[in-house]
């Protein structure tokens, strides 16, 4: 699908003529999904205990590639490596964290913790996984080490992470609704009040001007990096509770998923230009080059985007 800048009813028109395609092969909920940095390949993980990796052409189709096995519990978070191709990895509640190499489906690496694992986030330059548990523990992982650098317990509930473009910080979604900025040796440097509610989810735009916000109130807020201003906030379409944000490759759209639905918007004035139904996606990733949006749907991976059957 075109990647140009488009009206908001060329998006419109545009998004009613594609329709999704179906990845089947979990046999349980998929929990997570990720696009890899080139959009070559999509992974899934899954309450099945298993992560799996799809090849993905827009025109021949997507093929199952891996099934990468060795977790003992539900794994919660897959994520590829911002700077290799063929790097992920995988968090799970049975505590442990582990590095793949997709070229192989082999484990490079397991990192045991102290508790169920729940969130991570990659740095931007690849060298540090920031991963925290059931227990409101947060562990800082030296990629090029493999090992656990910064330990800490922070004391609240931690939903999901992300980091600065720079590194230098991560943002932590928390359950009161505030947003904390937190340094790699695990310092608070600030937090500010940014729903009523619980934060269940964080995205950058690609351009690194904005990132958003979804909550238990039914709410997106879109907010400027530098002086986290909130600059806009609109409802999610559904009223209720938004489980996952992503950007589109140019920063043009946002999807957000909640229990109801998933909602395409304009990320400049807030307009939905698409909904597509379906209940309670606990993920949703658009291509980092195309006009493909995936997203969870029960023990499947939809994607959502593509023009011929």
């Amino acid at each position: 699908m075109t990647t140009k800048e488009l009206t908001n009813e060329e998006a419109k028109k545009l998004f009613s003529k594609v329709y999704a395609r179906d990845l089947s092969g979990h046999s349980d909920k998929v929990r997570c999904i990720d696009w890899n940095n080139t959009g070559t390949k999509i992974a899934s993980s899954s309450t099945d205990r298993t992560a799996k990796i799809w090849s993905f052409d827009p025109v021949r189709g997507s093929t199952k590639d891996l099934t990468l096995s060795g977790h003992t519990d539900n794994v919660s978070v897959v994520r590829w490596s911002p700077q290799q191709d063929n790097v992920l990895c995988t968090i799970s509640e049975d505590k442990t964290l582990k590095l793949w190499d997709s070229k192989t489906g082999k484990c490079t690496k397991t990192l045991p913790t102290g508790g169920g694992l729940l969130n991570m986030a990659w740095s931007n330059d690849g060298n540090y996984i920031v991963t925290g548990s059931k227990e409101d523990h947060m562990y800082l992982v030296d990629t090029r080490k493999g090992e656990i650098v910064t330990d800490k317990k922070l004391g609240f509930e931690v939903n999901e992470l992300m980091w600065s473009k720079d590194g230098k910080f991560f943002f932590a979604c928390s359950g009161s609704g505030n947003i904390e900025v937190i340094s790699p040796d695990m310092t608070i440097l600030k937090g500010f009040k940014a729903h009523t509610d619980t934060i269940y989810t964080i995205d950058g735009d690609p351009t690194g001007r904005y990132f958003a916000a979804g909550s238990a109130d039914s709410l997106v807020s879109l907010w400027d990096t530098e002086d986290y201003i909130c600059l806009k906030c609109f409802d999610a379409g559904h009223g209720g509770v938004v489980t996952s944000l992503s950007f589109s490759s140019r920063g043009q759209f946002i999807a957000a998923s909640e229990e109801n639905g998933l909602n395409i918007f304009s990320v400049e004035n807030g307009e939905i230009l698409h909904t597509i139904p379906v209940s309670r996606s606990p993920s949703v990733s658009w291509h980092p080059k195309e006009l493909v949006l995936g997203y969870a749907s029960s023990s499947s991976i939809k994607l959502f985007g593509l023009k011929d059957r």
